[in-house]
């Protein structure tokens, strides 16, 4: 289970989710739909809210709601991703990011 999904409730999660990737399809609690990672035509990507895990069967790209959200906001570095998901998403004060070492953050995004 990703970081987020201790912070988060599923739904809010899945909200996340929705706006990340073209949902087609719901699955016994999945999002099925458009790999937002590369030029996908039939649905090959899910995201499971429950687990915070996402997978795409095609190109292979997985992670959780943060790895998602950074890759499709465009933050390459893991550190730098995960501190503006949770400035984004008004998480900040709970994690004290602001005073974090790089090597703290990449340890709670496990």
């Amino acid at each position: 289970m990703g970081k987020a999904a201790q912070h988060l409730s599923v739904s809010k999660l899945e909200r996340i989710a929705e706006t990340l990737f073209q949902v087609k399809n719901r699955k016994q609690g999945e999002l099925i739909g458009l790999c937002p990672v590369h030029d996908d035509h039939n649905p090959s990507f899910s995201y499971n809210p429950h687990k915070d895990l996402c997978h795409c069967f095609s190109c292979g790209f997985k992670g959780d709601i943060i790895t998602l959200w950074s890759r499709v906001n465009g933050y390459i570095g893991q550190v730098e991703g995960f501190k503006a998901f949770y400035e984004h998403h008004g998480l900040s004060d709970e994690m004290n990011l602001s005073s974090s070492s790089p090597a703290a953050l990449v340890q709670l995004n496990r």
